[in-house]
């Protein structure tokens, strides 16, 4: 695959597919984290708490929900966690990954392609992680230019996350060139203001996506 990395300031990179018109954008915490195991969700992998995994952002003193979890691909043991309670037609066996490295031994960077059947959801972002993650996303040529909605000091923003559009494929690399642990897939879901306390507000986002279970892509 053809690509060109940019470092930037505030952990975060730019990345350009030679395939593609859209400008991936990334971003990686200052500390090591797990998406979905610290980063995005109050606790750990107990009582259905990675089905209330979703990303978020404070913005204006208010927590907004931009994006619950579809699934998790363990790149160690080969296995798929799936969020049935949002997504039950999602299987595992629509995504498919592979390496730079064709001997599979170097797993710190490649490619994955989602096939979604009839009813499955969109794809907006994913997050790639060894001893942290990186979060990825598509944004347009013109949101990448603007400084109003792509920040490029610090992509990991309520405009720039609004930019994310819809993805089948993507490429990823983990932060330090340490081997793939997993990759997450998130869904298109449009931002969301939670106006409840710190903890509440997981429950209530899963609530939500149950309520409503809006268009698939």
């Amino acid at each position: 695959m053809n690509k060109i990395i940019f470092s930037v300031l505030g952990g975060a990179a730019l990345l350009f597919s030679g395939s593609s018109m859209a400008i991936t954008v990334s971003w990686t915490p200052d500390s090591k984290e797990n998406d979905c195991g610290d980063y995005f969700i109050d606790d750990s992998y107990t009582n259905n708490s990675f089905e209330n995994c979703s990303i978020f952002v404070s913005d204006s003193g208010q927590t907004i929900q931009i994006s619950p979890v579809i699934a998790k691909y363990d790149a160690e043991l080969g296995t798929v966690d799936i969020n049935k309670t949002l997504f039950p037609t999602i299987d595992g066996k629509e995504f498919t990954y592979g390496y730079d490295d064709p001997s599979g031994e170097d797993r710190s960077s490649g490619d994955w392609t989602y096939t979604p059947g009839n009813g499955d959801p969109g794809v907006r972002f994913w997050a790639a992680k060894a001893q942290t993650f990186t979060l990825f996303w598509d944004v347009s040529e013109e949101a990448y230019n603007d400084p109003t909605r792509c920040d490029l000091n610090n992509t990991f923003t309520l405009s720039c996350l609004s930019e994310a559009r819809f993805v089948t494929k993507g490429f990823f690399e983990v932060p330090g060139d340490k081997n793939l642990s997993h990759i997450t897939f998130y869904d298109s879901e449009d931002p969301v203001v939670v106006p409840v306390p710190a903890a509440g507000w997981l429950m209530a986002s899963g609530l939500l996506g149950l309520a409503s279970l809006r268009r698939r892509k």
